[in-house]
Parts: structure tokens; sequence; C-alpha cells
């Protein structure tokens, strides 16, 4: 839900859940590129980085992608673009991975909820206040209106009270409303310009 200004507006109290926003952000094939480019811009991509390269290695743990992972994010000595994680926090995963080589697909859990806070309460936050998150509303109201007239338009060439029409006007209805629900929770991009 969006207020007038178009920034998500909360049901309660006119406060922005963030945690729902990144979120739909990250579920949402567009804006996780807007805002992947968007945090480049603010020198902080590394976090969205390390939570996608952990949720990935999640679902198939081996100990060179922990490695990789550990010397490319946490590594106070190797990461080029180290995350902010607890040194305690790092520690342990040195110990893990390094010296005992025990894994498993939750060894990165603690450090994944930290930097999935900060995107929540700051980078997210910021985001929904910049410029790119606007125009990238804006354009999917433009895309939303058009749908709409060539929908109107269909309905208006068979009208709704003829067999055809009916039919058409069922049709339309289960696309728009696999456009609106279905497509994005089965991770296809209907949204994007070609």
């Amino acid at each position: 839900m969006h207020g007038d200004n178009g920034l998500p507006a909360s049901p309660r109290f006119g406060r922005t859940n963030y945690k729902k926003e990144l979120q739909r952000i990250l579920q949402d094939s567009n804006l996780i590129v807007i805002f992947y480019d968007w945090l480049k811009s603010q020198c902080c991509d590394e976090n969205l980085k390390f939570w996608i390269e952990v949720t990935l290695y999640r679902s198939a743990p081996t100990s060179d992608k922990a490695d990789t992972i550990f010397g490319k994010y946490l590594d106070p000595e190797e990461a080029a673009t180290q995350v902010n994680v607890d040194t305690e926090v790092i520690d342990k995963l040195r110990v893990r991975i390094r010296d005992l080589h025990e894994i498993d697909e939750q060894m990165f859990q603690e450090a994944q909820n930290a930097i999935f806070a900060l995107l929540e309460n700051d980078c997210c936050r910021r985001f929904l206040q910049s410029d790119e998150y606007k125009n990238a509303l804006i354009k999917r109201k433009k895309k939303s209106n058009l749908l709409k007239r060539v929908v109107d338009k269909m309905h208006h060439h068979h009208p709704p009270s003829t067999p055809q029409g009916r039919e058409r006007s069922d049709s339309l209805d289960m696309i728009q409303h696999f456009i609106s629900v279905g497509a994005n929770k089965n991770g296809i991009d209907v949204t994007s310009e070609t």
C-alpha cells in the first residue's frame, strides 16, 4: 500500500514496515536491480551481494564456497569490501571455516541476519525516499495505466454483455490477476520494458 506521495504507507500510525518493504524489494526482479544500483551509488552494494551469496550458499554449502564468502566479505585481511558484522561473529566463522573445516547451511545465519538488519533499517529506509525508487513507482504506475487502457478498449470492442465479451472479460480478469499476484510469486517478470 502506498500513500499519496508514492512512498509505502504502513497501516499503523503511518509508519513504514521496512522489513516487509525490503522483502518486497528482494522478491521483485525489477526493484532488486534498482535497489542494487542505488546501493552501488551509495558505496554499500557489498551488503546486498553478501546477503544474496549466503542465500545461494545455503542451498548447496561447500567448504570452498564458505571460504570464498568469508574471504570476500568478512575477513579483515582479505576482504576488499568488508561487510559490517560483529568481530565475535567473524572470529567464530574464521575458526569454523579455516581451522575446524566445519561447515553447514546455517553457519552464516548470524552474519546474514546482521546484514539484513542493516539493509532493512538503514539502506531500505533511505532507498524508499530516493529519486530512483520514486521513478520506479512512476514507471510502474504508467505501465499499470497503459494496461488498464488496453483492457478498457478490449471491453469496449466486445461488451461484457455478449457471450464473446464475457469470455474476453473473464480472460482479462485472469490475466490481470496473474500480473498483479501470480507472476511475481512465480518469479516471472511481467513488468520489464522490451
